[in-house]
């Protein structure tokens, strides 16, 4: 190897980043489907807590969940990330689960626990999901369903 490059193995030494232009940049937006926005307003407007839970990175979430109108005013303390979760007890997270909006960086073990936090407090706890990778959720819950297909997926 030349002592001008990279131990890397990219092949971008010193002498090769000298010689590199910025093109661009490319950016990536996935907003909520339309109309979802409205059904949260009219389901909160129902005294139905809506809560996100999801695996994308606690900015990207908080994103979304303002988008979404999710959040309070000042935002504080209502997002929980799967460390976090990870750091609580069973009934730890069973009390604070009521007082948080939004989860990011869960994992299927995370998300069926929150589930479970919030039927131990007593709630009936229904779900939407894009996909078949949901269907374990399914059997602990009263209601789910396919927002592809927009189906009942259990009862």
């Amino acid at each position: 190897m030349s002592s001008g490059s990279s131990s890397s193995g990219l092949g971008f030494g010193e002498k090769e980043k000298a010689h590199l232009v910025s093109a661009g940049f490319a950016a990536m937006l996935d907003p909520p489907r339309k109309g979802v926005t409205d059904a949260v307003a009219l389901l909160q407007s129902g005294d139905v807590q809506v809560i996100m839970i999801t695996g994308d990175s606690e900015e990207t979430t908080l994103s979304v969940a303002r988008s979404l109108g999710l959040l309070g005013a000042t935002g504080a303390g209502a997002c929980l990330t799967g460390a976090a979760l990870d750091r609580m007890t069973a009934a730890q997270l069973c009390e604070r689960v009521g007082s948080v909006s939004v989860f990011a960086r869960t994992s299927p073990k995370h998300k069926m626990a929150i589930v479970g936090a919030f039927q131990a407090r007593g709630a009936v706890v229904a779900m939407t999901g894009d996909g078949g990778k949901y269907l374990p959720f399914f059997a602990c819950l009263f209601y789910g369903s396919d927002v592809r297909v927009g189906c009942s997926c259990c009862s």
